[in-house]
């Protein structure tokens, strides 16, 4: 994203014009001011910056800003120079608590998709460890047929549980259980950083964003609202996320506290509504299927090709992943399971929200 400054030079003996800096500010769209007289010496600069929040506009004055092709980054000995402020004692408590009750619902959300994996491998008795071998064959029919040649593509451990999924359940291949939707690439001149975020400006996901199968809440990136409106991408709570390029066969599902834009190497998964009515399947059951590794990401790896640096797991590769028709009452315990570990989850982002806000509102009194 390119951001406007605005500079205003002073000769080195004025002093006056930096109550000016809020206004220019307030009244364009820049974010960033820089007043200067040339005497560094004796305070002769001040950087401002504007952040919009709530429908009003504040001001934070910042020690510096780097210059072009300078890392930003600080020594541990200016690191251990910070000063942390203490709100009072009622703030502070409520903070603990809160922070207490992120991590405790991070853990038990964890837990339960464990839970979940662990019940539905108990269903399918497929193999969760391959043999050791220094060397494999295979024939030149499944070479030709699968047509990618490359020895991972054909390792026995994926052809042999592959084969018996199918063998033990009725399956159908995931293009035809959901459909299928690839991200967007926004293009790196509407890239903001979480310093210049406003409120209103959606994180963008790619595949190094997804975590622990949820959304980062703080990715690298976030693109304005404006901009994310254009690629129509109409994500919707319970939406599956699968990595498709470089970190392949990542899973996440969209939570009710995630607003975000999906790169383009990451794909959106929904299920079609009439395998909902004819096979009761969920969400949070296919996101079980693509979440346990023999099932999601040994059949993913499987299809992968590499580009010229970057593993590609083309869409009509994707689509071929089996996907087994359980009984209703397995994929209903599974999806019970999975729907209270995103609840968890929704609540913890909900409660890491609170916590910023909260720390920034006590900061203010601090300030001022």
């Amino acid at each position: 994203m390119i951001h406007t400054i605005i500079v205003e030079c002073k000769k080195k003996n004025r002093k006056d014009g930096k109550g000016q800096l809020e206004d220019y500010l307030r009244f364009s769209k820049a974010n960033l001011d820089v007043w200067f007289n040339g005497d560094e010496e004796h305070g002769g600069r001040l950087f401002l910056r504007k952040i919009e929040k709530e429908g009003k506009v504040l001001f934070e004055e910042i020690p510096n800003i780097p210059v072009a092709g300078q890392r930003v980054e600080m020594t541990h000995s200016q690191l251990s120079q910070v000063r942390i402020f203490v709100p009072e004692k009622k703030s502070l408590e409520s903070i603990i608590d809160k922070v207490k009750n992120i991590v405790k619902y991070n853990r038990e959300a964890l837990e339960l998709i464990e839970e979940a994996k662990g019940e539905f491998l108990e269903i399918v008795k497929l193999k969760t460890k391959a043999a050791k071998e220094k060397y494999f064959s295979g024939d030149f029919k499944t070479l030709t047929e699968f047509d990618i040649w490359n020895p991972t593509c054909h390792l026995p451990f994926y052809i042999e549980n592959e084969n018996k999924l199918k063998r033990s359940f009725k399956t159908m291949p995931l293009g035809q259980v959901a459909d299928i939707k690839k991200g967007s690439e926004a293009g790196s001149n509407n890239y903001g950083i979480y310093l210049w975020r406003k409120e209103t400006d959606y994180a963008f996901i790619r595949t190094s964003d997804i975590i622990n199968n949820e959304i980062d809440l703080f990715p690298d990136y976030f693109i304005p609202s404006e901009i994310v409106s254009s690629f129509n991408q109409d994500l919707k709570t319970g939406d599956i996320l699968f990595t498709k390029d470089g970190k392949i066969g990542q899973t996440a599902m969209v939570t009710e506290n995630d607003k975000a834009l999906i790169a383009s190497g990451v794909s959106r998964i929904r299920i079609k509504s009439e395998i909902v009515k004819q096979h009761k399947f969920t969400q949070e059951y296919l996101f079980i299927c693509l979440s346990v590794k023999q099932t999601g990401y040994n059949p993913a790896i499987r299809r992968t090709v590499i580009g010229t640096t970057i593993p590609h797991l083309r869409e009509e590769r994707m689509k071929q992943i089996s996907i087994p028709i359980l009984q209703e009452e397995q994929i209903k315990s599974l999806t019970e399971k999975i729907k209270i570990a995103f609840k968890l989850k929704s609540e913890r982002k909900k409660l890491i929200n609170e916590v910023l806000k909260q720390i920034d509102n006590e900061y203010e009194k601090f300030r001022h």
